[in-house]
């Protein structure tokens, strides 16, 4: 893309994405100070969920 404003804001949510999952990993341990099996399996579904669509993001950006 040739506009650096959809490239600004391309870049910005791609960095709220990896904080978001960095976020829920957080949150997985609040409760107990660990990640349990459960929450392990949700934890690599988003994050495999966040990394195909950033990814698809990065296609877009015009570095």
């Amino acid at each position: 893309m040739k506009n650096t404003y959809m490239n600004t804001s391309l870049k910005a949510c791609i960095g709220y994405l990896r904080a978001f999952e960095q976020s829920m990993k957080l949150a997985a341990m609040k409760d107990d100070g660990q990640v349990d099996k459960v929450e392990e399996k949700q934890l690599k579904q988003l994050n495999k969920a966040t990394d195909k669509y950033i990814r698809e993001l990065e296609g877009l950006v015009d570095d």
